[in-house]
């Protein structure tokens, strides 16, 4: 018997011996249960932690300096495209705006999914609204003073005009230098009010020319009847014409009509007859000044959009530096406090 019991406990402290016992099996069961969820507990919490500081990582010094002047660097060139380059490739600056204005939302979309790179977010958006504001300064440059210099350097200057040249021969006339017997009968002058008032008079000679071919205008320099003094009208020197080109107004009259309605009225008004494509000029003494006069004041614009634009990509680039840096202290107490919570819970099941 003694024999017999000896070999029982022998047996049951040998190499199987839990396998055989149920409640010792069952709770090796449950330990090491325990044990992988407070592991899985823990993994969970330190990916926690790590997407949290990727997510929250503050912009640093590089990136805050690349989210003032990449955008600026755009803007300024969106400008130069607009002021150098649209006036002869107007379709194609337009393309490169818009593949400008894809790539800059593209960046942003990268930047929301990979959080390595938050700050991508916020680039693309400032680089967007640069091409934006760039493509609007420029456009405002071009409309108001780059259109018209572009078009003088590009049409012909003709000199020695007669006043009684048929007008239909300098059709593609920019600039024109008038024989020395000319002049602008500011007696007939007259003035047609729509919003401004559109004033123009004859250009005549001592020939006795059947129609006028060509008109001397101008904005809010005359009254309802005579007074013109628009431009150089009043300087015995002047003799020279800036061909007035069409200014494609999209709401209401383009400045071809409202000039052409004040010449009706001036028909009608003084008796005298103009042929039916005249050409309207602004009467200068020196038009190469007035020329580079629309140059210099398209580049003053493009200066000061520029200017203005890199105090504002400053004032964002901190303002969003700044933001980030608020939200990373805020995302560590966060991450901080969700970790406690799940190693706790941890604790509980190993409990």
């Amino acid at each position: 018997m003694t024999m017999q019991g000896g070999s029982a406990d022998a047996d049951r402290g040998g190499p199987g011996w839990t396998e055989r016992d149920p409640f010792l099996t069952k709770a090796a069961s449950q330990m090491t249960a325990n044990a992988t969820k407070t592991g899985k507990t823990v993994r969970h919490a330190d990916t926690f932690l790590t997407k949290g500081a990727q997510k929250n990582r503050p912009i640093g010094y590089g990136e805050t300096l690349g989210l003032i002047f990449v955008p600026w660097f755009l803007f300024t060139l969106v400008c130069a495209l607009m002021g150098f380059v649209f006036h002869a490739y107007p379709k194609s600056v337009v393309a490169v705006v818009v593949a400008m204005l894809a790539l800059s939302v593209m960046h942003s979309l990268l930047g929301i999914s990979n959080p390595k790179h938050r700050s991508w977010i916020p680039l693309g958006g400032l680089c967007a609204l640069a091409v934006g504001l760039g493509m609007c300064c420029g456009l405002v440059a071009f409309r108001l003073n780059l259109f018209y210099y572009w078009s003088y350097q590009n049409d012909r200057a003709y000199t020695n005009v007669l006043p009684s040249d048929d007008a239909v021969g300098y059709g593609d006339a920019g600039k024109m230098i008038f024989a020395e017997e000319s002049r602008v009968d500011t007696t007939r002058a007259l003035g047609y009010k729509s919003g401004y008032m559109y004033c123009v008079a004859p250009i005549l000679d001592d020939a006795d020319a059947t129609k006028v071919q060509f008109w001397a205008v101008g904005q809010d320099c005359c009254g309802k009847r005579g007074g013109f003094t628009c431009d150089d009208s009043w300087d015995p020197q002047a003799r020279a014409g800036m061909v007035v080109r069409d200014d494609g107004r999209v709401f209401g009259d383009s400045l071809r009509d409202s000039y052409m309605h004040a010449v009706k009225m001036a028909e009608a008004s003084y008796g005298i007859i103009t042929v039916e494509q005249p050409i309207f000029v602004r009467w200068v003494v020196n038009p190469v000044a007035v020329q580079d006069g629309y140059f210099a004041s398209g580049l003053g614009i493009l200066a000061i959009g520029v200017a203005v634009h890199l105090v504002l990509s400053f004032i964002l680039a901190c303002a969003i530096s700044s933001s980030s840096s608020s939200g990373k202290s805020m995302g560590r107490r966060g991450g901080t406090h969700h970790h406690d919570e799940d190693f706790e819970t941890g604790s509980a099941w190993h409990q």
